[in-house]
């Protein structure tokens, strides 16, 4: 079954304007320094960074093996983004305890992702570029959003989910595919170039 990406680059809305941190009033279990880490090595001076929605998830692996396939250069900085929900459990009325588990399941995930990134992060390496993996906590699309602003990203890359339901009016639409919210807020908030792989 072929790939197929669609780069696609659009103007934000109102460029001027300063994007807020997507984690400022983040409610969470985690303590306020454990909702954005940055594992790994930081982007040398003058590369060609390359931000990946990557949450080993079928299409965030997608979007990484087409990076490593078909768009890699040497010198390149891949920041593998993972992003994990703010709160795991809802109240059940049992209080404090609650809020441990939630902790405790959320720096499970994390350590979860960091594992896992460790063997794609060695693999972009392999190939002549550096990666790093950021973890934040929080909304998804805007935290792609934020972070591709904070990092002055080149590229944005994103998978698109097969299952979504069939789209309704052509804004929901990208190249004949339906695409989720994310996607479509990234498309039309970030100023440089996103890659939607199919």
């Amino acid at each position: 079954m072929s790939q197929t990406a669609s780069p696609i680059t659009s103007q934000p809305s109102s460029p001027s304007k300063q994007i807020a941190n997507p984690m400022e009033n983040v409610q969470t279990a985690l303590d306020k320094d454990e909702v954005h880490q940055v594992i790994g090595k930081p982007a040398q001076a003058g590369a060609n960074k390359i931000l990946i929605g990557w949450k080993n998830s079928p299409e965030g692996n997608k979007a990484l093996e087409h990076y490593l396939t078909k768009v890699i250069k040497s010198g390149d900085h891949v920041i593998l983004l993972v992003v994990l929900p703010t709160s795991m459990f809802k109240s059940s009325g049992f209080g404090t305890d609650d809020k441990k588990m939630d902790r405790q399941a959320l720096r499970d995930l994390r350590e979860h992702a960091q594992q896992l990134a460790t063997e794609k992060i060695k693999t972009i390496e392999s190939k002549g570029a550096t990666a790093s993996l950021e973890i934040v906590h929080g909304e998804r699309r805007y935290v792609i959003e934020w972070l591709a602003h904070r990092r002055q990203v080149d590229l944005i890359i994103l998978g698109r989910k097969k299952a979504h339901a069939p789209a309704k009016g052509l804004s929901k639409m990208f190249l004949g595919h339906p695409i989720g919210s994310t996607v479509q807020h990234v498309l039309h908030k970030v100023s440089v170039p996103v890659l939607v792989v199919n």
